[in-house]
């Protein structure tokens, strides 16, 4: 079976433009040509080319390619591994197959018990990195939480020791007491130098944007116990409780950590997760968590035996925002026009059901104009955003067009949007942001440690060098209070502009226990168990 082939039989026309239809199949004209003799000679179809008028070439097909494949698939869906098939869910299939397929796969998927406790996932995403000192996006977060641990934990307002079993802090230094016969997945023993060398590793990386800056040495003392010694670092167990200084080392060019799952197998179509039967905390009741990656997926969804029901969670959580880039031309009064359509119609008039319809929040406050300002037209707005939500821009457009203001449109990549310092020629840059473990600490993180953030609001406000020195240089118990001001202030300058909340109608199996439910589904797998 070829991909290329199907692509082609479903765009359903019988003259085509090989110009341009190379273009929409993004090959080069010269490999479709190529394509077409070959596909004559394997008696797919016929094809007379270039005769017809505008030099259009006339298609005759012989068999119908669609059906063809899907009987071929809809067999291997029965003999063959599902993880080996999966993939051919991604193929450009006429909507009554695709839905078909989607189905015979649902059916496949779920929690199968008979020969361990497996459950399986349907994903939109694959994770981007299965390095954490990388991770900056949802999807790796949620899968690599489960496969390294943090020294301490940040959970239900308190913190938590994890691979720590003590950290004494005081102002100039942290004293770190490690848990003895910790064992990473390959079986050796955790020590103190390996969180030595993780910890230089994430200081020396350009992905902590120089929040371990204040760490002057990181000194090993025995197998069990390390210091840390700084200045100006109130932040210590905050930073040393995020996904990014879990602590994990390399072999072979693999990441290896100790958490309660580790990879057994890992491909762009599936990863399949095993519980780790040495874990030192608690291990899971499940044996395996295999996610299977499906472009079209919607959100994450889990299949059940039949008879099992599904309870509805809806949660609202995290934010979209609009970050004011360096280079925008707007003038005052065009960015306030924005600021107040963008905020206050948006989330009223689109129909996505990810937008919650109350007053957008960050910090838990309530954002809006306490009147509505002078309203200005006739002007350009560019908009760069990851091209993910192509669908909420269209939205965007639509809406800012009512109002007289044309809009262009830049899509990046969403490594670019995680990445990159979306160093373009634009105006706006639309994301979604959550705020996810201790608040105080997480708000400052966004406004220091983003890199497009950190790109492009200093250029805009230059108070924020100094503001960030007053943030290290007080403790964190201070610092709810200050990001309160300093929110305000981005937002009052149309710098930092929230839109919307996120929201999400989640359907979790009644016969899986223990999940706790978040906007992005539920990844604490070591904790699930099934009835």
């Amino acid at each position: 079976m070829e991909s290329l082939l199907l692509s082609f039989y479903n765009l359903s026309k019988a003259s085509i433009n090989q110009k341009t239809v190379s273009e929409q199949l993004k090959i080069s004209q010269k490999h479709l040509a190529r394509s077409l003799k070959r596909w004559q000679a394997e008696q797919f179809l016929t094809y007379t080319s270039g005769r017809g008028r505008g030099h259009m070439t006339e298609i005759d097909w012989q068999l119908n390619i669609d059906d063809h494949y899907f009987q071929q698939v809809t067999s291997l869906f029965s003999t063959e591994p599902l993880d080996e098939v999966v993939h051919y869910l991604t193929w450009d299939w006429s909507e009554t197959s695709k839905q078909s397929l989607l189905l015979q796969a649902n059916q496949l998927l779920g929690i199968d018990r008979k020969d361990n406790d497996r459950l399986i996932i349907k994903k939109r995403y694959a994770p981007l990195t299965l390095n954490p000192l990388a991770a900056n996006d949802i999807n790796s977060f949620n899968v690599l939480s489960n496969l390294y641990d943090t020294l301490v934990e940040f959970k239900e307002g308190r913190y938590h020791y994890q691979l720590a079993h003590h950290i004494h802090v005081t102002e100039t230094e942290a004293v770190i007491y490690l848990r003895k016969n910790i064992r990473f997945h390959d079986g050796q023993l955790l020590t103190a130098l390996d969180v030595s060398d993780c910890l230089k590793t994430a200081k020396s990386s350009s992905y902590m944007h120089g929040l371990l800056d204040p760490l002057h040495s990181i000194e090993t003392i025995n197998n069990y116990q390390l210091k840390l010694s700084f200045t100006d670092c109130p932040y210590i167990l905050d930073i040393l409780s995020t996904l990014n200084l879990s602590i994990y080392k390399v072999a072979d060019e693999s990441y290896i950590g100790t958490g309660p799952f580790y990879i057994h197998k890992n491909t762009d179509t599936h990863s399949i997760l095993k519980a780790f039967d040495n874990y030192y905390g608690l291990r899971p009741f499940l044996d395996e968590v295999e996610m299977i990656y499906i472009p079209d997926q919607k959100h994450d969804e889990f299949s059940l035996p039949a008879g099992d029901q599904l309870t509805a969670h809806t949660v609202t959580d995290g934010f979209y925002y609009m970050l004011s880039l360096r280079d925008n031309r707007l003038t005052q009064a065009q960015r306030e026009t924005t600021h107040y359509i963008m905020q206050t119609y948006l989330r009223q008039t689109s129909e996505r059901k990810n937008i919650a319809k109350a007053a957008p929040t960050i910090l838990k406050q309530s954002r809006y104009f306490s009147r509505t300002p002078e309203l200005t037209s006739g002007f350009t707005v560019r908009l760069v955003y990851p091209s993910y939500i192509r669908k909420l821009m269209n939205d965007v457009r639509q809406l800012l067009k009512r109002h007289h203001i044309e809009v262009e449109l830049i899509p990046v990549t969403i490594d670019e949007a995680i990445h990159s310092r979306l160093d373009y020629s634009a105006d706006y840059y639309l994301h979604g942001a959550f705020l996810n473990g201790a608040e105080h600490y997480e708000y400052f993180s966004l406004l220091f440690q983003h890199k497009a953030m950190q790109h492009h609001l200093p250029a805009q406000y230059p108070a924020l060098k100094d503001i960030f020195e007053s943030y290290i240089t007080s403790p964190t118990a201070t610092w709810s209070r200050r990001h309160i001001i300093v929110d305000r202030a981005l937002e009052k300058r149309h710098l930092l502009i929230p839109l919307f909340n996120n929201q999400k109608t989640l359907y979790v199996p009644q016969k899986l226990h223990s999940a706790r439910i978040v906007l992005h589904g539920f990844y604490n797998w070591d904790e699930v168990y099934i009835e």
